[in-house]
């Protein structure tokens, strides 16, 4: 078999007690060894909560998932990555953890807001002109009505 590059992804997972589980998770890579390490900021951290170790696949491919336990206060601090290493990548696969659920930016929200507003107004200017473009002057009905 020929090298084949994994496929990487990262979850998210909250915890009721305010603590958060990020997972690393690679899939159908070959040849066997590689190595999943965890950043915060773009710098390497040591901690990790768990890790499978590399597993094999029906298929001869192998895959692996290692996880990371934060709190809610380094989440709002710092941003995390998955970095991959495999032989078949000419350079480490880094793929960032996810943000919150359901909470966005405030330049995104704000964004958002401005677009709607610019588009509301086009549509209004555009409506506007468009009836008066197409309207009938009122001397005109007279002929209308005249027959």
């Amino acid at each position: 078999m020929s090298q084949v590059p994994p496929k990487v992804s990262v979850s998210r997972r909250d915890a009721p007690d305010g603590s958060i589980t990020l997972s690393c998770y690679t899939r159908g890579s070959y040849p066997r060894p590689i190595h999943i390490s965890w950043m915060r900021d773009g710098k390497d951290i040591l901690v990790e909560k768990e890790s499978s170790g590399i597993l094999p696949n029906a298929d001869g491919t192998y895959y692996m998932q290692s996880s990371l336990e934060i709190s809610l206060q380094e989440e709002d601090r710092h941003c995390y990555a998955c970095r991959v290493e495999h032989s078949s990548l000419a350079e480490p696969a880094l793929v960032w953890a996810p943000g919150k659920k359901g909470s966005l930016p405030l330049w995104v929200l704000a964004s958002i807001a401005l677009a709607a507003l610019v588009l509301a107004g086009a549509v209004g200017a555009s409506v506007t002109l468009w009836r008066r473009k197409s309207a009938v002057p009122t001397f005109c009905w007279l002929f209308i009505f005249k027959k």
